[in-house]
């Protein structure tokens, strides 16, 4: 093709999210030489519903819900504006394991050329250059809608990084979690929450449909990624709350098994978990708060599910306004 057209195909490795005791883990311009890349995907990593587990595996396979953003050396960009980055959907192979996408770029004259991604373009605030390394700023939703079996996919950040000598025509893209991931293995309210109803979780027309965490940290919000450092960062005035609708297949008298996404962070000694459960009652809500000790803490790691369940003891019922 005129002008240096070239094909380049990214292939992008998936990630794995993985179960170990309560903690889950993911195996973690002008003259414009235009050259057309060819992206490629596969694995378990990205943009992305959590998929069957096999073996405490939780596969994270693609969809075309969400766009992937692709920098070449050092552009930059917002969900806005940029200077020659890419905003592409990815086509998912049958079974999500694998996707393809292609994008066109400006070629540089230079013996370094860097491909980064990020997925999903929803969630981008920036990617850009701070004191000559790459770096990208996103924001996590302290809104999610959880579904059977995954975690809400606008909450799963993933970025990838490729490095070549020679502009390439194949570009392989392994990508990694910025977000980590939790998962309320269950979840119970007082009987008197749902009198008359039977033992049976599922209950019709009626049951648990928002869950609202709180906490004295932030545990959403502004996230960025260093790529030079490989480093993950938490804005400090970033958001400290999580609300889950969970008014769909996964509504009941108890929850089970409901993901989230949030930002890696801990809860130790003199931190707490506030917990607001919204029924179908609209008069009423069930409020609990957990205070953590030195004997016990909840950690979240990118790539990485942590597992807890939230017992019926201690709830309050309290008026809605």
């Amino acid at each position: 093709m005129n002008n240096l057209m070239r094909n380049i195909a990214f292939a992008a490795t998936a990630l794995t999210l993985v179960f170990s005791c309560n903690e889950e883990s993911m195996p973690d311009v002008v003259n414009r030489n235009l050259a057309a890349v060819d992206f490629t995907a596969s694995g378990h990593v990205t943009k992305t519903v959590f998929g069957i587990p096999d073996n405490g595996d939780y596969p994270v396979l693609w969809t075309e819900n969400q766009k992937v953003a692709l920098f070449y050396n050092s552009q930059t960009g917002d969900q806005g504006w940029t200077d020659g980055a890419q905003y592409v959907t990815p086509v998912p192979s049958k079974g999500g394991l694998t996707a393809s996408f292609s994008a066109s770029f400006s070629k540089e004259e230079s013996d370094r050329h860097s491909f980064f991604a990020f997925s999903p373009l929803g969630a981008l605030k920036w990617m850009g250059n701070e004191g000559g390394e790459k770096v990208v700023y996103a924001i996590l939703p302290a809104d999610q809608i959880p579904h059977m079996g995954t975690c809400d996919e606008k909450g799963q950040l993933l970025v990838a990084r490729a490095d070549f000598t020679d502009y390439p025509e194949n570009v392989p893209l392994a990508f990694t979690h910025l977000s980590a991931y939790g998962k309320i293995a269950r979840l119970e309210l007082p009987e008197e929450a749902f009198p008359g109803e039977s033992d049976d979780s599922k209950i019709e027309g009626g049951g648990i449909v928002g869950v609202l965490l709180e906490t004295n940290k932030p545990i959403s919000g502004e996230i960025y990624r260093n790529f030079d450092e490989n480093t993950v960062h938490v804005n400090k005035d970033a958001t400290k709350y999580i609300y889950l609708d969970v008014n769909n297949e996964l509504k009941g008298k108890a929850l089970r098994d409901v993901f989230f996404a949030c930002v890696p962070m801990q809860l130790a000694e003199g931190d707490y978990l506030k917990v607001t459960v919204y029924t179908t009652s609209k008069s009423e809500k069930w409020v609990k708060t957990i205070n953590f000790s030195s004997s016990q803490a909840l950690s979240f790691s990118s790539g990485r599910i942590s597992s807890f369940s939230i017992s019926s003891d201690g709830f309050k019922k309290v008026k809605i306004s």
